[in-house]
């Protein structure tokens, strides 16, 4: 993020990854035993008033005047982001894995969201996406994942 204030870099950042962001701060909040709803939103704004005064990132919605990579208003109408967020969840199956925590198989890969940012990314012109998650790693043909 440091890198974006001081211009190294220029991007977008999503509603969708925004909300992404406020439901982790809300468990974080839980988990340290913070129940206080006022104090979540408090935390929520101040997060969306620092993503706001980055500069070189721009907030978009996904609008279809947003858009860099599309042709037409449908194209960014959630039915067609979905049809084509489905298509990659099933291109790339992801794998399974032991977890120590769950002491279980499980599957490692995309969520149903991660498809959609795949999806939102590749329609607004993005080269790269940004993500602590390393799953984005196995959809790198249709964007390059920077894993913090």
């Amino acid at each position: 993020m440091r890198d974006f204030s001081r211009g190294a870099y220029e991007g977008i950042v999503s509603l969708l990854a925004i909300k992404e962001l406020i439901k982790i701060l809300r468990e974080l909040f839980v988990s340290r035993g913070v129940t206080d709803k006022t104090v979540w939103m408090r935390e929520e704004g101040n997060l969306i008033r620092k993503i706001n005064k980055l500069s070189g990132i721009k907030v978009i919605e996904g609008r279809p005047d947003e858009r860099k990579n599309v042709t037409s208003t449908e194209d960014m109408m959630f039915g067609n982001i979905s049809h084509d967020a489905l298509d990659v969840m099933l291109k790339y199956g992801g794998s399974s894995k032991w977890d120590d925590y769950e002491k279980a198989v499980i599957h490692d890969g995309l969520h149903p969201m991660d498809a959609l940012h795949v999806v939102i990314a590749v329609r607004m012109g993005c080269g790269k996406i940004v993500t602590f998650d390393h799953d984005f790693e196995e959809t790198k043909n249709e964007v390059y994942p920077i894993v913090l």
